[in-house]
């Protein structure tokens, strides 16, 4: 075995966030590694520079997994996990569950409340008519965006993608299990989460 250290524990909750036992719980890992990005004796790593100091630095990675709805990814640990946790509502509709993943330091700050997450799942009730056609009459792709198939977890998903520069620019869809996914990855390390992502049932 490679040198991470595994640890079972719940993840980290910001204060007032809604969390159901019932629906949610998560088993948290911790890796480390000395090169690039990948994985190596079952430690998955991220090896970043740092321009100014012309040093590299290690990024650990906790694994967040949902039992119940049946997904796992990989976020680092300078992200809090905000679960059920609500933003302003667009148009279309709401989701079942929620689970936003935010950088610490943001949390911190004044403008909280208005930052978007880095990574954020979104799970919605499938309907009994194929998703791809739901989503077109949901209100859940903006307008002036486009939407090309993509693979998802190893299944065939929708990738939406803004023409407009506003954030975010992305959006991911697909369907197991009798729900809808919809990942939006924003920021730092949100591309890495997004290739994490992956289904457990």
């Amino acid at each position: 075995m490679g040198s991470g250290v595994a640890v079972s524990a719940h993840a980290e909750f910001l204060s007032g966030a809604i969390r159901s036992p019932e629906m949610s719980g998560s088993v948290v890992e911790r890796w480390s590694g000395d090169g690039g990005v990948g994985s190596h004796e079952g430690a998955m790593f991220h090896l970043s520079s740092n321009t100014h100091a012309g040093a590299q630095v290690v990024v650990n990675w906790l694994t967040y997994s949902n039992p119940a709805f049946g997904f796992s990814l990989k976020y680092p640990d300078t992200f809090a996990i905000l679960e059920g946790y609500s933003l302003p509502e667009g148009s279309g509709p709401l989701p079942i569950h929620r689970v936003y993943f935010q950088d610490k330091a943001l949390l911190q700050a004044q403008t909280a409340a208005s930052e978007l997450p880095r990574f954020a799942v979104d799970i919605f009730e499938a309907p009994p008519i194929p998703y791809q056609d739901w989503l077109g009459r949901s209100g859940l792709i903006p307008l002036l965006s486009d939407v090309d198939e993509f693979p998802v977890a190893g299944h065939l998903g929708l990738r939406v993608t803004r023409r407009e520069l506003i954030a975010p620019g992305q959006f991911f869809f697909v369907a197991k299990g009798g729900w809808i996914f919809r990942l939006t990855p924003f920021g730092e390390h949100s591309e890495s989460m997004l290739r994490s992502f992956t289904f457990t049932k």
